[in-house]
C-alpha cells in the first residue's frame, strides 16, 4: 500500500499537539503512514520573559476552558500533563528544532522539548532549557554557530511554513494535513485512525 506524509503543524506551548505524539506514534505502528512535524509559532505575541498561566487564567476565559479541556484530555488517555507556571515563548524552541533537523536529532529533539515543558514544567523561552537540550543531543557547537549565522536560511524555512499555513487556511494548531485533507485539534484516536485509513483508501 501506497505510503501516506502527514504533515504535522504545531507548536511548543500547545497542550494539544504534546497529546497528539502517542496517537501518532501508535498510527505509525498500525498504518503505512510518514509523518512531518512541523513546528510554528503560532502565538508571536507572547514576550522573550513568559506570561504567567495563573494570572491569565484569572482574565481570560478561553485560557481557563483550554487548560481544563487538555487537563481532561490527557486524564482520559493517560499521557502526564503538567502546565508550567508561564507560558512561555516558544520562538526559539522552534527556530532550534530546524537546527536539529540539519544535523539528525529533530526526533529526540522535539520529545525532549514538549518533555521539558509539559512534564518538567520547565520555561522553554529562557536562555538555559533549549541550548541544554541541544548540548545533550550531541549537536557540535560548531554545527549550533552555523545555524545561528544562517539567519536568511532558518528564517526562510519558518517563513515559508508560515505561507504554507496561510495558503491552506490553517488557523489553529495542531492541524494535520494529508491528501489535501485537513484534520483540525487532538482527536480520539479511534476517529483518527479511521480517518487516515481512508485518507489511504482514497489515495490507493
Amino acid at each position: 500500500m501506497k505510503r501516506l506524509l502527514i504533515k504535522v503543524f504545531s507548536d511548543y506551548i500547545c497542550p494539544f499537539c504534546y497529546l497528539l505524539l502517542p496517537k501518532l506514534d501508535r498510527l505509525r505502528e498500525e498504518l503505512p503512514v510518514d509523518v512531518s512535524w512541523e513546528p510554528v509559532l503560532s502565538h508571536p505575541e507572547i514576550p522573550e520573559q513568559g506570561l504567567p498561566l495563573a494570572e491569565l487564567m484569572e482574565r481570560e476565559e478561553r485560557i481557563r476552558d483550554a487548560v481544563e479541556s487538555a487537563r481532561i484530555l490527557a486524564r482520559r488517555e493517560g499521557v502526564e500533563l503538567r502546565f508550567p507556571e508561564r507560558i512561555s515563548s516558544s520562538k526559539m524552541a522552534v527556530w532550534m528544532a530546524e537546527c536539529a533537523r540539519r544535523n539528525g536529532k529533530f526526533e529526540s529533539y522535539h520529545r525532549r522539548v514538549y518533555r521539558a515543558y509539559f512534564q518538567e514544567g520547565r520555561d522553554i523561552g529562557d536562555d538555559r532549557t533549549i541550548p541544554e537540550i541541544v548540548k545533550s543531543l550531541g549537536i557540535p557547537k560548531k554545527a549550533v554557530a552555523a545555524f545561528c549565522k544562517d539567519r536568511e536560511g532558518y528564517a526562510r524555512v519558518v517563513t515559508d511554513r508560515l505561507r504554507e499555513c496561510r495558503d491552506l487556511g490553517i488557523t489553529q494548531v495542531p492541524t494535520l494535513v494529508a491528501g489535501g485533507t485537513k484534520i483540525e485539534g487532538s482527536w480520539p484516536y479511534p476517529l483518527l485512525h479511521r480517518a487516515v485509513e481512508e485518507l489511504l483508501r482514497k489515495s490507493a
